[in-house]
């Protein structure tokens, strides 16, 4: 009987710290994700505002393909508007990345 109590007490407490522990590694991941998704949607609105600035308002087909593009694409994007001489090549450089 004495076993069972004390079987059942430690299965709670690891139980307890099973979930807690679960919870701080769930915190953890999310502010990781957070972060990361907020860089890329800085990189997006950096990306945006240069081709805005350069070629005029864009089409919202060309937003919006930008705005799906991964991080890696974005700031790659983002350098690349320097070369990118017109809507076309745009154009060109959104459909190889």
């Amino acid at each position: 009987e004495v076993t069972a109590e004390v079987t059942a007490d430690a299965m709670k407490k690891g139980h307890k710290e099973g979930r807690k522990e679960g919870r701080k590694e769930g915190r953890k991941e999310g502010r990781k994700e957070g972060r990361k998704e907020g860089r890329k949607e800085a990189a997006a609105e950096i990306a945006l505002r240069l081709l805005t600035k350069k070629f005029g308002p864009l089409e919202s087909n060309i937003q919006n393909d930008i705005i799906q593009k991964p991080l890696s694409a974005l700031e790659a994007l983002a350098e690349a508007t320097l070369d990118i001489a017109s809507l076309e090549a745009l154009n060109d450089w959104l459909s190889r990345h």
